[in-house]
This record gives C-alpha cells, sequence and structure tokens, in this order.
C-alpha cells in the first residue's frame, strides 16, 4: 500500500513537471508581450435614458488601451476586435465621470489598462421649441430695379430647436444671412437656418434645427421708367477679300435705359449701336459705340458699348508638287530615292495660301544613321506658320544607299620618234667637216582602260620632247688632186 502511494507520488509530480515544461515550451515558441494598442478607441455610449442629451450635442470622447497577449495575437489584432463604453443605467440629467469598459473578441487577450479610465459626460434634459425664422439682407438691387422685402417669402416661417434645456430655453428666433448684389430678378433658394439667442450668439453646434432648410422668394421688378435692353450690334462695308466675320461680341451685352416712361416703354427688347464700317478689314475691329436710341431716352450707368468685330481669313486647301530634299546622308554615300518629287495638300488661311512661294515649303528624306542598302522612308515637311499639311502622296518612299564611285585620272605615256635631217655646210678645203642634226618629233600616246558606263571626258596631253641628243662629227676625207 505504502508502494502504492508512493508511485502515485511520482506520477503526479511527473505529470505537474511536465506540464511545467509545455508551459515554458509554449511561451518560449509564442511569448506573451504587454504593450500599448496603437489605435485609439472611440467610445459607445449604452442606456442612455430617453429625453436626455449631451452638452456639446456630440460626445466623441476616444481612450487608449494597454494590453497584455500572445504573440501570433498581436499581429492579427485591429481596432474592430475591440470594444469601449461607458453605461449611463440609471443617470439622470447631471455632470459626471463615468467608467469606461473594454472588451475583445479575441480570448487571449487581456486588457491591463484604460486610459483614461473615466470621460466626462454632462447629460442634459432635451426638450424643443418653436422659433421663427427672420432674414437679414446685405446689399440691394441692380440700377433701375427694386427689391420688394416686404413680399418674401419664407417657407416655412417657423422651425423647431431640439437641444439641452439651459440652451434651448434661450433661442429666440433661427436666422438666415443673405449676400445679394445687384439682382435683376425675382430671388428664390433653400437656405439653412442658425439658431441663435436674444442677443444673436450662435447656438447652432449645440441644437438641431428641423427642418434644415428653409425657402426664401423675394420678388425683385423693374421700376418705372427704365429698361433693360439687349445690344445689336450694326455692321456695315464688307472685309477684304480672303477674309471673313467669325464673330461679332459686346460688352456690355444689356444695357439699362431710362428716361421719358413713355419713351422707353415703346423701346422693344433690343437697341441697335451706330454702325461700324468694317470695309477692307484684315484683322479684328475694335471700337467703342454709342447707342441708337430715340429721343428720350439713354443709358444709365455706361457710355456706349464695346464692339469686337472678330475678322479672320477664309479657310482653303491647295496641293502643289514639291521636290524631295535628302537630308542627313553621310558624305562617302549617295542615295538614289523613287519617287523624287511627292504631292503635298496644305489646308489654312487663303490669303497665306496665295502667297505660297518654292522657299516656304520642303518636304525632307530624312537619312541620318542609314547604311548602304535599301530602305523604306517616311517623310517630314517643313511649312510655314498658320498652315498644316494634310497629306503627303505617297507619305513613304524607297531609297537606295550606295557608295560614292571612285574618279578615274588617266596615266600619259610618251612615244619618241626619230627623224634624221641632214644638214650641208660649206665645201671644205684641205679638210672637209661634215655634220648630221638629228630632229626630234614627239608624240604622246595615253594608255589604259577606262571603267565601261562612266563618264570621263580625259584632256589631251601635251608631252615635253627630250632634247635632240648631238651626233659625233664624221672625220673629214683628205682628196689630193694632181697639180
Amino acid at each position: 500500500m505504502r508502494r502504492w502511494i508512493n508511485d502515485l507520488g511520482m506520477m503526479l509530480l511527473a505529470l505537474v513537471l511536465a506540464i511545467v515544461v509545455w508551459i515554458v515550451a509554449a511561451q518560449q515558441e509564442n511569448p506573451i508581450e504587454q504593450g500599448e494598442f496603437q489605435d485609439t478607441l472611440s467610445v459607445e455610449v449604452r442606456n442612455q435614458p430617453e429625453r436626455t442629451t449631451f452638452l456639446p450635442a456630440t460626445f466623441d470622447e476616444q481612450v487608449q488601451l494597454t494590453i497584455r497577449a500572445p504573440q501570433s495575437s498581436w499581429r492579427d489584432l485591429r481596432a474592430d476586435k475591440f470594444t469601449a463604453w461607458i453605461d449611463l443605467e440609471g443617470q439622470g440629467s447631471g455632470d459626471y465621470e463615468i467608467p469606461v469598459q473594454a472588451t475583445c473578441t479575441d480570448p487571449n487577450v487581456r486588457i491591463i489598462e484604460i486610459k483614461p479610465a473615466t470621460v466626462p459626460v454632462r447629460l442634459k434634459k432635451e426638450i424643443s421649441r418653436l422659433v421663427p425664422v427672420q432674414i437679414h439682407i446685405y446689399g440691394s438691387a441692380a440700377l433701375g430695379y427694386v427689391m420688394k422685402t416686404d413680399e418674401t417669402i419664407i417657407e416655412p416661417e417657423t422651425v423647431t430647436v431640439t437641444g439641452p434645456a439651459p440652451i434651448v430655453e434661450q433661442v429666440t428666433k433661427a436666422t438666415v444671412d443673405l449676400a445679394l448684389r445687384d439682382l435683376k430678378e425675382t430671388y428664390s433658394a433653400s437656405r439653412r437656418p442658425v439658431a441663435r439667442q436674444v442677443n444673436d450668439d450662435s447656438v447652432g453646434s449645440f441644437v438641431s434645427v428641423q427642418p434644415p432648410t428653409v425657402q426664401i422668394t423675394i420678388p425683385v421688378v423693374q421700376q418705372t421708367g427704365f429698361k433693360e435692353v439687349v445690344v445689336r450690334p450694326r455692321l456695315t462695308g464688307a472685309v477684304a477679300s480672303g477674309y471673313w466675320v467669325r464673330s461679332v461680341t459686346v460688352d456690355p451685352i444689356t444695357v439699362l435705359l431710362g428716361g421719358d416712361p413713355a419713351v422707353v416703354s415703346r423701346i422693344s427688347g433690343f437697341v441697335e449701336t451706330m454702325p461700324l464700317d468694317t470695309s477692307g478689314a484684315t484683322s479684328d475691329v475694335v471700337e467703342r459705340m454709342a447707342l441708337d436710341l430715340p429721343e428720350g431716352a439713354s443709358t444709365v450707368g455706361v457710355q456706349g458699348v464695346k464692339v469686337t468685330v472678330n475678322v479672320a481669313p477664309q479657310q482653303g486647301s491647295q496641293t502643289i508638287l514639291r521636290q524631295l530634299v535628302v537630308r542627313g546622308l553621310s558624305t562617302d554615300l549617295v542615295a538614289k530615292v523613287l519617287p523624287d518629287e511627292v504631292e503635298v495638300t496644305l489646308i489654312g488661311p487663303l490669303p497665306r495660301l496665295n502667297s505660297l512661294t518654292d522657299e516656304d515649303l520642303y518636304v525632307y528624306v530624312e537619312l541620318v544613321d542609314k547604311g548602304i542598302g535599301q530602305h523604306r522612308v517616311d517623310l517630314t515637311s517643313l511649312v510655314p506658320e498658320g498652315l498644316q499639311v494634310v497629306s503627303i502622296s505617297p507619305a513613304t518612299v524607297d531609297v537606295e544607299i550606295s557608295t560614292v564611285p571612285p574618279t578615274f585620272t588617266p596615266t600619259p605615256t610618251a612615244t619618241l620618234t626619230f627623224t634624221p635631217t641632214s644638214r650641208p655646210t660649206a665645201a671644205p678645203t684641205s679638210t672637209e667637216a661634215i655634220s648630221d642634226t638629228l630632229g626630234i618629233t614627239a608624240t604622246v600616246t595615253p594608255t589604259g582602260t577606262m571603267p565601261a558606263g562612266d563618264n570621263v571626258t580625259s584632256t589631251p596631253l601635251t608631252g615635253t620632247p627630250t632634247p635632240a641628243p648631238t651626233l659625233p662629227s664624221p672625220t673629214p676625207i683628205a682628196t689630193q688632186t694632181d697639180g
């Protein structure tokens, strides 16, 4: 029996040691770490009593958590796994410091500390109050117009203000501020009213207003003896040939007329300017023009209008034939281009097209970095400003590049022909000398073979003969005569 008890004790001790070893090994593999969670958490409100509100109206407290968790849990932690809240169960109107509670969906995470541990809560009784809507207008209608503020329509005329009782009890109205300037027609817009106290201080951040917007309508009418009309320019004359009037603008486009109510009322919805002559114009015509008004009416606030006549060249097209220009070819190469001329179609102002010269347009065959062989090359062009190339036909050409053929220089060979010539001398006496002189004629005959097909012209060469050699004089022969 004692032995059995001893064995049981040994078994329990072994089990405890095994558990300790397992715990130590597990902690070494996945150690427990403590630290501050990186994200702050918004505090929720639970069990808020009915008909209560916060002061200020929004509750936006946040807290920071210090937690203890295995390393593997730290890697997967996100803010949405935590919840922080306060519980207002049984609380009434008043100011409190409510403790914050927090929890985590990961059971391996322990929350060690919440900072701050409590948050201030100003809980007030919520009430509502109906107040009138008032508008404050800054500005006025345009000259010749009147704003009928006594006929202003506000829909609805009252709004409901809801919030903490101490604040709402001081609200007496809801106002809309309008900045209006130079109105010429009835104003109608939807605007947001602001709750205000007796001293006009705004309490908008503490209360809510329903409905959040109101519709405001303010009639604006024209005064008697005034009328706003559109200005229409009157042009005379024709612009230069090849040009056209692209647009006509007037500044201002409308003017206010004033004067005798009977005269002003008879004026239709537009008036014309005095005639503006555009004869022969090739550029914009800008003039300040008076208006053609009946007697008894005049402009109010302006002295004439600015008329701008935009004159532009008429657009046209032209197709011309151009010889190609080779550019960028190495000096030791030659290029054969097929075809060597193309048709170029241009569009642009007619006056510019009509004055186009050969020096205004070039079409290039770009052969930079091109070597010996066959190439298909896209063409480029250089055109004057204001013109545009629509097409080049053909747009590509075939180019054959080869080396420059060598230049042949003939080598002359001289052939000498000796022609002896006897020239008699005076008859000798006892001793007779005879001398012969040899004449030399030089004939130059070019030698060498010209390459077939090359067009080489040789200039006849003139050789300078070598001086004729002097032959030895013959020995005289004496002849004795009988005496």
